[in-house]
């Protein structure tokens, strides 16, 4: 769906817009995509575990590894979302150019759509392993046509922020699709515990917008206190240090083989 709906957007960006619109757009992904690819090593981990739940007709405990994973998954990707609200700037300045500096709210939008995307991804291994399979192809062809329309309204009167926000919102459908389902099949997600953290993290960039003109001292300051916000104020994110090794593996072994494939 991701590839589709990417596809889609340059198509539909490169037809209302001029080159420099692409570039923008595929900067601004750029961050995002690679965050993306190494949080997917989470999935090896994830559908081995709710299969064997579901195999083991646990349905309750497949229901509680599902609302925790999908909360912690929130919680880590708010930081890297508060993390690229912060640092955007100073980030695609010493990667790519001072020139595209002004695309770093659109990476950090993009950040939002990866999050959404995480969740929808954990809410829809959870269907598969519950032998739900349909329910996937159903979200998929949804979400690519509420992408392609949203891109078609959006990119006309606001450029390539109008297809990331298409991207946010198809995969917030995404989540809102499979929730329908989970409900439908007895799997009742816990929404305000999952999305807690990105409530947090919204409240927490609204604040820091208000502060502005902020220094990078400060910055670096605040990026360390809102590990701390989460911590404090989450239960399910007091937790994550037990699962703490095991992340790191995947996301190393993933960052290897990414590495790999591209040298």
């Amino acid at each position: 769906v991701n590839s589709i709906g990417g596809d889609s957007a340059i198509f539909i960006i490169n037809f209302y817009l001029n080159p420099i619109g692409i570039a923008f757009y595929e900067i601004a992904e750029k961050i995002p995509e690679g965050v993306d690819d190494l949080l997917s090593s989470f999935d090896t981990v994830y559908y081995p575990s709710i299969s064997t739940l579901f195999a083991e007709e646990k349905p309750a405990e497949a229901l509680l590894v599902m609302n925790k994973s999908a909360a912690l998954m929130t919680g880590l990707m708010s930081i890297i979302c508060v993390g690229a609200f912060l640092f955007g700037e100073m980030m695609i300045g010493f990667i790519f150019s001072e020139k595209y500096v002004s695309v770093s709210l659109g990476m950090t939008l993009s950040m939002v759509a990866v999050l959404f995307g995480m969740v929808g991804n954990i809410f829809g291994y959870t269907l598969v392993s519950a032998d739900k399979p349909h329910t996937s192809t159903v979200t998929n062809t949804i979400s690519v046509f509420i992408f392609i329309l949203g891109a078609l309204l959006l990119v006309p009167p606001f450029g390539f922020i109008g297809a990331i926000w298409a991207s946010v919102i198809s995969n917030l459908f995404d989540v809102i699709i499979y929730a329908i389902y989970l409900q439908k099949y007895h799997l009742k997600p816990q929404f305000w515990r999952i999305f807690q953290p990105l409530l947090l993290g919204v409240l927490f960039c609204v604040g820091v917008a208000l502060l502005t003109p902020v220094n990078w001292l400060i910055r670096v300051g605040l990026m360390s206190l809102y590990p701390l916000l989460l911590v404090t104020l989450l239960k399910d994110f007091r937790q994550l240090k037990r699962y703490l090794p095991t992340i790191k593996a995947t996301i190393a072994q993933r960052a290897n083989g990414i590495l790999s494939s591209r040298s």
